[in-house]
């Protein structure tokens, strides 16, 4: 019979089986709100140690690359991924799973957020990690799509080859013609139907004469 491992919690220590913890941060949390806070006030502090290390050594982070975040808020249009706002708040990159926990500069790591709402993020990052990773996917995914038609598009003009829009234009406009023609013949049908009941008109009010 296999035993289950006794762990102890990063926040208060207390301890039992492994079945009755959660993780959280990447440490086991026993799940009460003050061992929450403990993680989190724990983690910032490594956080700052870890930038004062780089600056001592020279090599300190400094955000993210200006080409992944130019491409970024190009991808998300500007727009903030939670509120969607775009102008009253300044934008700002935000790393999906943090630098801090080896997390990338990947751009289905990166996504756009206002000030306020990166703030909030943050506070939690448990919450929002997997519906910010999957839009972040999504986006990326519809964006590389999107550049890869322009760039076939572009191909095709090159070798003279008509665009998949130019030859939906030519049938559409192809059909239009046909819709119009069948009209005039429909009309010039009708015009031929009355000039042969006019010519009809006098003959039979000259039999009606006699």
């Amino acid at each position: 019979m296999r035993t289950e491992r006794v762990v102890m919690c990063a926040g208060c220590g207390s301890s039992s089986h492994e079945s009755s913890f959660a993780r959280y941060r990447n440490k086991m949390w026993c799940g009460g709100d003050s061992c929450r806070s403990i993680i989190d006030a724990r983690r910032r502090a490594q956080n700052r140690r870890k930038k004062m290390r780089r600056k001592e050594r020279g090599v300190a982070y400094k955000g993210v690359p200006p080409r992944a975040r130019h491409h970024v808020l190009r991808r998300d249009e500007r727009r903030c991924a939670l509120c969607g706002c775009s102008n009253w708040q300044p934008l700002q990159v935000h790393h999906i799973r943090p630098r801090s926990e080896d997390g990338s500069d990947r751009h289905t790591n990166l996504i756009t957020l206002c000030k306020e709402d990166h703030d909030m993020v943050h506070r939690n990052m448990d919450r929002y990690r997997v519906s910010l990773s999957n839009t972040a996917i999504r986006r990326e995914a519809a964006h590389t799509l999107s550049d890869r038609e322009v760039a076939r598009r572009q191909d095709q003009r090159i070798m003279g080859m008509p665009t998949v829009h130019e030859m939906v234009t030519a049938d559409r406009a192809f059909e239009r013609g046909q819709a119009r023609r069948a009209r005039l013949r429909e009309v010039g049908r009708c015009h031929d139907q009355a000039n042969r009941r006019r010519k009809r008109e006098p003959e039979a009010l000259r039999r009606c004469a006699r």
